[in-house]
Formats: C-alpha cells, sequence, structure tokens
C-alpha cells in the first residue's frame, strides 16, 4: 500500500499528538507595498530608500492584500472592489524582475456552478478577492474570493495560467503552514486574554489540520499551555510570533518549548495603527517589517525587533494601502 505524504502527516499528528508550528514569509533585503495612488514601491530595508516605483496600475481596484512567490519574481494583488467605478481585475500577477513592473497576466477565479440557479450569488461578485497567499512550492494560489458558493468560499488556482483547479471549504492565511504537496494546512494560535464586547475572554492555545483538496478539517486540539510551536517535518530556529488583529497585540515565543518571550502592545510602541500582516526579516530572527498609518499625511516601514520590543528602524512611505512584501521569501 502506498501513502501519500499528507496521509503520513495527519496520522503523526493524530497518534502522537505532536507539537504544533506556524509557518510566516518573509526575507532581508528588498520589500514592496503598493501606495494609495496605486504605484508599487521597491524599498532597500537596510538604508531605507526607496528604489524603484511603478507607473500607476490601471486595472487594480481595493487593494486586500498582496503575496509574493518563493522565488521573489512575482507579486501578486488581490483586489476587492472598483475604484471609482472602474473595471479592474481580482487578481493581478506582476513581473519583479523587470524594470517598469510589468503586468505578466490578470485572472478572474472563474466559479464552477450556475449562477442562474444560485440565488445567493450575483455576478458581478465574480470581480472581487479578498485574499491571496502563495503555496510552499509557488505553484498554486488560494484565493479567497466571492465567485465560489459560500459553502466553498476559497479557490485554489493554478499560479501560472489563473486555471481555477477546485474550490474548498478551508480557509488559507497568510501565515499558516501548508505541507510540502500543498495539502494539508495547519492553523494554530497561543493562548491569550482578549476583550469582546466589554468581556474578558480566555483563549486557550490550539491547532486544527485540513485536508485544503477534500475541504474537510481532520483534527482540532487545545492546549493550556503549548508544548512548542515546531513542525513535525523540520525544526525551526525562528521564533512564533502571533498577532491578535483586534488589540493589535503580538505574542512572541520559542519555538521548541512554547515559552513566552515577549507581549507588545504595536499600537503604545509605535504610536501608529499598525496593519495586521508582518514580514520576517530572517537573516536575524528577531527582525518583523510592517506597514504603519501615523498621520493622515504619512505612513511608515517600521522594523521590530520582537524580542527587545524596540523600534529598529522607520522608513517614511507613500501613503500605503497594502501590507508589505520582502523578496526571496523563505518558509519559517
Amino acid at each position: 500500500m502506498k501513502f501519500r505524504f499528507s496521509d503520513i502527516f495527519v496520522f503523526f499528528l493524530l497518534v502522537a499528538f505532536l507539537p504544533f508550528a506556524n509557518v510566516v514569509i518573509a526575507t532581508q533585503g528588498t520589500g514592496y507595498i503598493i501606495g494609495e495612488d496605486r504605484r508599487i514601491s521597491e524599498i532597500d530595508l537596510k538604508s531605507g530608500a526607496i528604489t524603484r516605483q511603478s507607473k500607476p496600475l490601471g486595472n487594480v481596484g481595493g487593494i486586500a492584500n498582496i503575496a509574493i512567490n518563493p522565488d521573489g519574481n512575482k507579486l501578486y494583488i488581490a483586489s476587492d472592489r472598483s475604484i471609482n467605478g472602474k473595471a479592474f481585475s481580482p487578481i493581478v500577477v506582476i513581473n519583479l524582475g523587470d524594470d517598469d513592473f510589468k503586468q505578466m497576466s490578470t485572472f478572474y477565479t472563474e466559479p464552477r456552478f450556475d449562477l442562474e440557479n444560485d440565488p445567493l450569488l450575483k455576478e458581478p461578485l465574480q470581480n472581487m478577492a479578498f485574499r491571496v497567499a502563495v503555496s510552499p512550492d509557488g505553484t498554486e494560489l488560494f484565493v479567497l474570493d466571492a465567485a465560489g458558493p459560500t459553502s466553498k468560499p476559497t479557490a485554489v488556482v493554478d499560479a501560472k495560467t489563473g486555471h481555477l483547479k477546485y474550490r474548498t471549504r478551508i480557509g488559507v492565511g497568510l501565515d499558516d503552514l501548508v505541507s510540502p504537496d500543498n495539502q494539508i494546512l495547519v492553523e494554530m494560535w497561543p493562548e491569550a486574554q482578549l476583550q469582546r464586547n466589554n468581556k474578558v475572554i480566555d483563549v486557550k492555545a490550539g491547532i486544527t489540520v485540513s485536508n485544503i483538496r477534500l475541504s474537510k478539517r481532520l483534527y482540532k486540539k487545545e492546549f493550556e499551555n503549548a508544548p512548542n510551536f515546531q513542525p513535525p517535518w523540520t525544526k525551526l530556529d525562528s521564533y512564533f510570533i502571533y498577532l491578535w488583529n483586534a488589540k493589535k497585540q503580538l505574542f512572541v515565543y520559542q519555538r521548541s518549548t512554547g515559552e513566552k518571550v515577549n507581549e507588545i502592545a504595536l499600537k503604545e510602541l509605535l504610536n501608529c495603527g499598525p496593519d495586521s500582516r508582518f514580514a520576517r526579516l530572517p537573516e536575524n530572527n528577531t527582525l518583523i517589517a510592517l506597514t504603519a498609518r501615523c498621520t493622515n499625511e504619512q505612513d511608515i516601514v517600521v522594523i521590530i525587533d520582537v524580542v527587545k520590543a524596540s523600534v529598529v528602524k522607520r522608513i517614511n512611505v507613500p501613503k500605503v494601502v497594502s501590507n508589505i512584501v520582502i523578496k526571496n521569501s523563505k518558509s519559517h
């Protein structure tokens, strides 16, 4: 009998109850953001200089998020609405190796169902993509969009052709861990105290394991204290970092022991409104980068040392509407 990697992985988790981990994408060197004027800016993170800018992107609507492929040569832009009623494509692919940031392709995540017989959907909703994430090998995109039925909101798309391979109910976040065969998704989170509706809620650490292709959750477990944050197929030296979006709280843990290293209130640290998505600088595994809005006129890219809870660099940038991604990103 032959076993796929995904079968062995799930069996390993279910039987052994092994600890869990996260993957966050980024590397050091060159970052990319998109401004309110729809220009892509390339930033040298060492000097803080903007080294290149594109012309305004003509067919990009409201920026939901941007993602970069593992080779660092393609930028994927997800658009979720039109700007001033102009036509746009929900996914735009940019060649980062081209001096002028040439648009390589645009595509829609076409539905696999009959629009006329589905009362919950209208055809214009095909023009909206809320999130795009790239698979570990760069061959597939996971697109949360409005084209499919509510029961299967994620489109798995061929990254080269834009062809819809299948739809799934499993959402793939930008920081989730996807197995090397692109089949298994691991989501995890640390313990925390959150305030909702004027009530303090204690959240336990937890893990869920899902089969993306089968559109099925396979496993869920909560812990009083997370044993560690290492994936079963490798050991990582980087810290496990988790950002609770509601409170803009950044939690930092030792991967091997599950010990909390730091808890950082980003708004207080930056005196700005931080984005909820960050990128790592793995050549120094204590550093992350994110965008933040400080005033109505000024935005920044900020580099933070998560162990020292200190700002290493603040880079003034044009008014930004995207997260930051960093070239030649590695799994971590």
